[in-house]
């Protein structure tokens, strides 16, 4: 696992430091992938940084250096975005057709679809050409590198388990109340705050999985789905925006059909997501923190 914590690592701080080191490295060779098309290029890289940052959060308390790092990261992802959102669109599209096509009578059918379909996907890869998609990965790779030579000097202010504990609680209360304002008002921007806080705690489960693993592999599946769920939702209210306000899909045809069908589509989405929700943040912050306190000591005794 080399996104996790091992019995060999020498301390916090090396587990820690072996870690980020992985990730950059992953991530400069993926960027140098010739053979793999530029939306999983970069769908890759940015899945890195977010496990830097899930890493990063989990040390926050701890470490000096966290605005700084969490900042590079997460800028580095967002150079990236262009690249993936129009891809991102299309398959939210056709997720969308396949959910339509379980009704008696489907709205996105014919000439509707197909020209929907085809100005969605004309929008990959229309504003990277080859010489910026070159340009915008030799960038990244510079920042990573210059993250890379960084890494060595990260120092937290305790040691143990108790410099990862307070990050875990800190986080999954975060996770907790995100939780209960999409219980109140499952709004897009309020879901897309707790997909956020799940993602952070599904690699904070990832990284500390060593002292339980088969204990923690329900978990860290369940944690991945209720993720994927919230990210269908956001990419949903995404796309519904762009046929609400996108002057181009307008013109297409009549679209109320099809918003109300993303709509239908993001409630059952959410209803899914609330009810594993609960189940995964039923028990209390600090008795989860001592749980995990102890799968800890289970890893250091393996």
């Amino acid at each position: 696992m080399s996104f996790s914590f091992e019995r060999d690592d020498d301390s916090v701080t090396a587990g820690i430091r072996r870690i980020a080191i992985a990730q950059i490295d992953g991530a400069l060779e993926e960027s140098r992938a010739s053979d793999v098309e530029l939306g999983e290029v970069v769908h890759r890289l940015r899945r890195r940084c977010k496990k830097l940052r899930g890493l990063l959060r989990l040390i926050e308390p701890s470490f000096k250096g966290f605005s700084d790092e969490n900042r590079t990261f997460r800028d580095a992802a967002a150079r990236l975005s262009v690249a993936r959102d129009a891809a991102v669109m299309v398959q939210t599209f056709d997720a969308l057709v396949k959910f339509d096509e379980k009704h008696d009578e489907p709205v996105i059918e014919g000439d509707l679809h197909n020209r929907l379909r085809a100005e969605l996907a004309g929008r990959q890869g229309a504003h990277v050409s080859d010489a910026a998609a070159a340009a915008m990965l030799e960038q990244f790779r510079a920042i990573m590198e210059a993250a890379r030579g960084r890494v060595g000097g990260w120092r937290l202010r305790a040691k143990g388990f108790d410099a990862l504990e307070p990050g875990l609680r800190e986080t999954y209360q975060r996770l907790r109340r995100q939780l209960k304002a999409a219980l109140d008002d499952p709004t897009a921007e309020r879901c897309h705050e707790w997909r956020k806080e799940t993602k952070y705690h599904w690699h904070h489960v990832n990284l500390l999985a060593a002292g339980a693993p088969e204990v923690l592999k329900g978990r860290r599946q369940l944690l991945n789905e209720l993720g994927e769920l919230l990210g269908d939702h956001h990419n949903l209210a995404v796309l519904g925006d762009l046929l609400a306000h996108d002057t181009v899909l307008i013109g297409q045809g009549d679209l109320g059909p099809v918003r109300a069908l993303a709509a239908e589509r993001q409630d059952k989405l959410v209803g899914k997501a609330l009810d594993l929700g609960l189940q995964l943040t039923a028990e209390k912050p600090r008795a989860l923190s001592a749980r995990f306190a102890r799968y800890w000591a289970l890893m250091e005794r393996a």
